[in-house]
């Protein structure tokens, strides 16, 4: 396994910086948002080209959203998600990972939906194919994020997920996992890590509160364990809340994240 983090959490004033900072930290790679690919292709290209750390994924970053209810921005989502697909290539990135959907909830006093889940269901395979299709002709994948059930209404946990992925014409679209989702909504966090060995290629290490790994209470060694005895050798990849000390948090965790795999 390989050890990547989100350049929001590198120091850096531009993106050299932050990748110069990533390798200085002791990660294997950088998971970037798509939204600097999209905005500032010049600056990102030059920054990878004149550097020789991986990138280890896309994040999202992308206009709309895959069940976004507006047909203009569900279209500029497939059309962003398209362009971050062959960047990803181009840097030899496992692909691009996207949620559904972000900022709906049956849980929360959000706008009612419109669309029915089962129109969901058909606009997102639909939709899957379409991009799928094209991550096989890229040689990469989009990977699907499920999310709390506080931040999407639709694909919360791995077996949802799978159940999608099951449905589809094409072995372009994958998933990850989030522990910080997963200790919410994951009966048994190894268990549905284990059901979802086959379909796994990124994984986002976050801890219960959101903050780095080892500043919460999930049990990393416990699932990280499971995670070597599925085989998974891919990359791990820290999503959290911004540390108030970056350099000397990241190193500490990254330490406490090496002891156990």
């Amino acid at each position: 396994m390989k050890i990547a983090c989100q350049d929001t959490l590198i120091p850096g004033d531009n993106i050299k910086k932050i990748l110069l900072n990533t390798k200085e930290l002791g990660f294997d790679g950088i998971e970037i948002s798509g939204e600097k690919f999209l905005q500032n292709p010049t600056e990102v290209n030059e920054a990878f080209d004149s550097t020789d750390i991986e990138l280890a994924i896309i994040c999202a970053g992308h206009r709309g959203w895959l069940l976004s209810e507006d047909k203009q921005k569900q279209r500029e989502a497939v059309r962003d998600i398209k362009e971050l697909l062959n960047y990803a290539a181009k840097y030899k990135a496992i692909g691009v990972l996207t949620p559904t959907i972000y900022g709906t909830s049956d849980y929360l006093p959000y706008p009612p939906r419109k669309r029915s889940l089962k129109e969901d269901e058909k606009l997102l395979i639909d939709t899957l194919n379409e991009l799928g299709a094209q991550a096989v002709q890229s040689g990469v994948y989009l990977l699907l994020e499920p999310l709390i059930r506080y931040q999407t209404h639709y694909i919360n946990k791995l077996s949802e997920g799978i159940e999608i992925i099951d449905k589809l014409d094409n072995n372009g679209v994958k998933l990850m996992a989030d522990t910080f989702h997963m200790n919410m909504e994951e009966k048994d966090i190894d268990k549905s890590l284990k059901e979802a060995k086959d379909y796994l290629y990124h994984i986002h290490l976050s801890d219960s509160n959101r903050r780095l790994p080892g500043q919460g209470h999930i049990d990393f060694p416990r699932h990280l364990a499971t995670l070597k005895s599925i085989g998974y050798n891919k990359y791990l990849s820290f999503e959290a809340l911004k540390p108030d000390n970056p350099t000397k948090q990241l190193k500490e965790s990254l330490k406490y994240i090496l002891k156990n795999i």
